[in-house]
């Protein structure tokens, strides 16, 4: 029977379950709240399909040599409904005006994350921003594949795993395919997420996770009217903290350009000690040009960009090229929100620094309580 990757390494990305003849791979939400395949052995054929496609048991890929650059919008109107520098709603929208289409992660009407392809400018709106939450990829390398091999022009984004994923999916390069990846921290557990939901804004309707009021650096969680900064909201310092992650961040194989996107995107974090006359705190990107394709997809865009030394601009980003440690109650966190369903819950208890609290946790760590 075909090997599936294990639950410490698998990412998640589904490539797996889309590849498989006979449909004997489904994702399947475990208790932290991520999705993992699990195979009916008696539908396999052992085609080894599932193997060979997948991210997480394939070789590491060379690092890219990239081109970085500091980049931001001059529309201010993109970059302030943008994460960071607004770069990615120009090359979509350059691919848009083109008849391709565009695959990324929206938050649905319930609030969940996941990979959707769009075809218009209009839609685009709903691609746009940060998600700090594992987006469903469902059938999108599937779909992407008909588009590509229909002759349509298709721009792929997603974190370094799943444009991994969707490489080894495809199984080879497809001249009209563009695929940008995103710096990732890692990706926070859905199950968390949607109790956060639950318990603090039952019945919310709209989030945006990088809301800029008080500028870019100081960025808000937006649910519907209420906003609050990062360094306040209680769903954000878990995240931060790596508390809420994937398992399989906390050793990424994907990091440094590895997943052979052609554009990787991120926040230039530190662009006042590095270019200063270029920084107004609106948003600035960090662009690291890894092919050919890629530096062809920024030309004629709307954007001031300027070229930077590659250790200047990754020094204040870690994450393009480190795994972040679990934190030392990870498993806690989870143990206590399973058992009560309550996300308040869960995160009194995590941050517990009374005297019960901390023998509550050393005994967890100790026997698993």
């Amino acid at each position: 029977m075909s090997r599936l990757a294990d639950r410490a390494v698998c990412c998640g990305c589904a490539a797996c379950a889309q590849i498989c003849p006979k449909h004997c791979i489904s994702m399947q939400e475990d208790r932290e709240g991520f999705l993992y395949p699990e195979m009916d052995s008696a539908l396999c054929v052992d085609c080894g399909r599932c193997e060979k496609v997948c991210p997480a048991l394939e070789s590491e890929r060379q690092m890219a040599a990239p081109k970085a650059y500091a980049a931001k919008a001059n529309d201010e109107t993109i970059r302030l409904s943008s994460s960071s520098g607004g770069v990615f709603s120009l090359v979509a929208e350059k691919v848009l005006k083109e008849g391709g289409v565009v695959f990324g992660c929206r938050m649905n009407d319930s609030l969940e994350a996941e990979h959707t392809c769009v075809s218009s400018l209009y839609e685009l709106d709903g691609l746009r921003g940060s998600k700090y939450v594992q987006s469903r990829v469902g059938d999108s390398f599937a779909e992407a594949k008909g588009f590509l091999t229909g002759g349509r022009r298709v721009l792929f984004t997603g974190t370094p795993c799943q444009i991994s994923g969707l490489r080894a999916y495809l199984g080879r390069d497809y001249e009209n395919l563009l695929t940008v990846e995103v710096i990732c921290h890692g990706a926070p557990s859905p199950a968390v997420w949607k109790k956060y939901i639950q318990d603090r804004f039952p019945g919310a309707q709209r989030v945006k996770f990088r809301e800029k009021r008080e500028g870019w650096r100081n960025y808000h969680l937006q649910v519907n009217e209420n906003s609050e900064c990062y360094r306040d909201n209680d769903y954000m310092r878990l995240f931060l903290d790596n508390v809420t992650l994937r398992p399989s961040c906390h050793s990424c194989k994907f990091k440094s350009g590895r997943s052979g996107a052609d554009i990787t995107l991120g926040d230039f974090w530190g662009i006042e000690n590095v270019m200063p006359d270029f920084d107004d705190d609106k948003g600035c990107s960090i662009v690291l040009v890894n092919t050919g394709k890629g530096e062809m997809a920024l030309e004629g865009l709307d954007v001031e960009m300027t070229e930077v030394d590659m250790s200047s601009a990754v020094l204040g980003n870690q994450a393009y090229s480190h795994s972040v440690r679990p934190h030392i109650n990870r498993a806690y966190f989870f143990s206590v929100l399973d058992r009560s369903g309550s996300f308040s819950r869960a995160y009194a208890r995590m941050y517990d620094e009374s005297l019960l609290g901390r023998i509550r946790h050393k005994l967890f760590r100790i026997i698993g309580l």
